[in-house]
C-alpha cells in the first residue's frame, strides 16, 4: 500500500482516476458553532482542523464528493461519516451531482455513514 499526502483528494496520481473502488473518509464535520458540545477531551488531543468543518460541518464532506467524481471507478462507492442532522444536506448535494445515496445510522445514534455510488 503506498501513502499520499493529500489536500482532500488532490495529489493523488493521475494513473488512479476513475479506477478506485472505495474511498472511506471521517473528515471534520462538526460545525463551527458546536465547539460547545463537544468533549474537553476532544481540544486536549485533537487540532481543530481535524473537527471543525466551516460554519455547517460539511465544507470538507462536500469537497470530497465533488472531487470523488474523477476518482471512482464506474462502480465505486464513498464512504463519508457524518453527523445525524447533516445527513439531508450531504445527500441533496451529493444527488445534484448524480450520486445515488444511502444512510446507515451508526449505533451511537448521532453519527451516519452515507454511501454514495454513481448512478449506472
Amino acid at each position: 500500500m503506498t501513502g499520499h499526502v493529500l489536500d482532500c483528494l488532490q495529489g493523488l496520481p493521475d494513473s488512479l482516476r476513475q479506477s478506485i473502488s472505495v474511498l472511506a473518509a471521517v473528515p471534520p464535520y462538526v460545525p463551527e458553532t458546536a465547539a460547545d458540545f463537544l468533549p474537553h477531551e476532544a481540544f486536549d488531543f485533537e487540532p481543530s482542523t481535524a473537527l471543525f468543518g466551516g460554519a455547517d460541518g460539511l465544507d470538507l464532506v462536500r469537497r470530497l464528493i465533488t472531487e470523488s467524481l474523477d476518482w471512482l471507478a464506474p462502480d465505486g462507492v464513498l464512504l463519508i461519516e457524518l453527523g445525524r442532522g447533516q445527513v439531508a444536506e450531504a445527500t441533496t448535494f451529493a444527488t445534484e451531482r448524480r450520486l445515488e445515496a444511502q444512510s446507515h445510522l451508526g449505533e451511537d445514534e448521532q453519527t451516519v455513514l452515507l454511501e454514495l455510488r454513481g448512478r449506472n
